[in-house]
């Protein structure tokens, strides 16, 4: 079983840990606290020898994660919700091409926002 994508926490994590509640995790970077966090995430996951396929990991924040680290090379997309368009605050953001997704050798995560969806 997989989850772990509403722990907003790395010491949520410790409790999944401990109890053996997810074959494979699934940590949020917008939502366990970022970077730093999925780090810690995947040094625990490291010590109970545990997957970790992060939840959007197509976005460029967990693209980024599974590129720097043991995560496996999954990455769950989004194409849409709903039925309504995907996502547009974000310009730049890499794109699955046959089933692959190269991240950009630029700055930062390589994106940008999107001005036309910003407040004046």
């Amino acid at each position: 079983m997989a989850g772990g994508e509403h722990e907003f926490t790395s010491h949520g994590f410790v409790d999944i840990a401990r109890t053996k509640a997810y074959d494979i995790w699934q940590p949020d970077i917008t939502w366990c606290g970022g970077i730093t966090a999925g780090l810690r995430i995947m040094d625990l996951a490291k010590t109970y020898d545990v997957e970790v396929v992060p939840h959007r990991g197509a976005e460029p924040w967990g693209l980024h994660l599974i590129a720097a680290t043991e995560c496996e090379d999954f990455a769950e997309m989004l194409p849409g919700v709903r039925g309504g368009d995907s996502d547009d605050l974000w310009i730049g953001a890499p794109e699955a091409v046959d089933g692959y997704i190269q991240i950009k050798d630029e700055p930062g995560f390589g994106i940008r926002p999107n001005e036309d969806l910003l407040e004046p």
